[in-house]
C-alpha cells in the first residue's frame, strides 16, 4: 500500500477553510441522522402503544373523538383501557368508552408525552367509574350509540 507523504509545507488558509466547512457538514449530517433516527424510534414506539396508553400519555392536549354520529370536542383529561374522560370547552366532562364505534383524532406531534400509565390504572374500568359518579350523586347522561339518552333519576326527586 501506498500512504501518503507528508509535506513539510502548511496548508493554505484558504484549503483549510475548505477542510474545515467539509468537516463541519459532514458533523451536521451525522447529528442530523441521529435527529432522525430518534424521531423514527419514538414513533415506532407510538405505533406499537395501544390507543388507551397513547391517549394516557397525551393528558392536556387538545382532541376530537367521534363514538358512533357524535363528535366530542375538547381536552383530554384521563384514559383508561375502558374509557377516556374528555372535557368540552363549556366545562362538562365526557367519559367515553372505547369500542369500535370510536375513532379519534390525534395530533400527529404531541406537545411532550408523558410516562406509561401505572399498572394500577390498568384495572380502573367504566362501571367503577359510573359506580363513583353515582356515589357522589353527580347529576349524568348517557348517550346511546342510537341516539337514544338515559338519565340518572335522584331516588329523593321521586
Amino acid at each position: 500500500m501506498h500512504e501518503p507523504e507528508e509535506s513539510d509545507e502548511p496548508t493554505p488558509p484558504a484549503m483549510r477553510r475548505v477542510f474545515d466547512e467539509l468537516e463541519a457538514e459532514f458533523e451536521a449530517g451525522l447529528r442530523r441522522e441521529a435527529e432522525q433516527e430518534s424521531v423514527a424510534a419514538v414513533r415506532a414506539e407510538l405505533g406499537a402503544t395501544v390507543l388507551w396508553e397513547q391517549l394516557a400519555r397525551r393528558v392536556g392536549s387538545e382532541t376530537v373523538v367521534l363514538a358512533g354520529p357524535r363528535a366530542f370536542r375538547g381536552t383530554v383529561v384521563a384514559s383508561y383501557p375502558e374509557f377516556l374522560v374528555l372535557r368540552a370547552a363549556d366545562g362538562a366532562e365526557h367519559l367515553i368508552r372505547h369500542g369500535s364505534a370510536v375513532s379519534v383524532a390525534l395530533d400527529p406531534e404531541p406537545p411532550s408525552l408523558r410516562p406509561t400509565p401505572a399498572a394500577t390504572t390498568r384495572r380502573y374500568q367504566f362501571a367503577l367509574a359510573l359506580r363513583e359518579l353515582a356515589r357522589r350523586r353527580e347529576p349524568i347522561r348517557v348517550l346511546l350509540a342510537d341516539g337514544t339518552r338515559l338519565r340518572r333519576h335522584d331516588r329523593s326527586s321521586r
